[in-house]
């Protein structure tokens, strides 16, 4: 399941997991993500943000 999640400043992610059931908080239906991947399209940290990607260095530069 993935779930993109947006806040009224315009702050963004999509989170991606697998569904585990829905169930009752205080009377209130809702459910619950085991989440496996974070990606976050917000400057100035875009990309995926969890599981964290491994730095590489920079080995080849296009001056245009």
């Amino acid at each position: 399941m993935a779930v993109f999640g947006i806040t009224m400043k315009m702050e963004n992610v999509m989170v991606r997991g697998r569904f585990n059931r829905f169930c009752r908080v205080r009377g209130i239906k809702t459910g619950s993500i085991d989440i496996n991947w974070v990606y976050n399209s917000m400057p100035p940290a875009h990309g995926q943000i969890y599981p964290q990607v491994p730095l590489e260095p920079v080995t080849e530069w296009n001056d245009f």
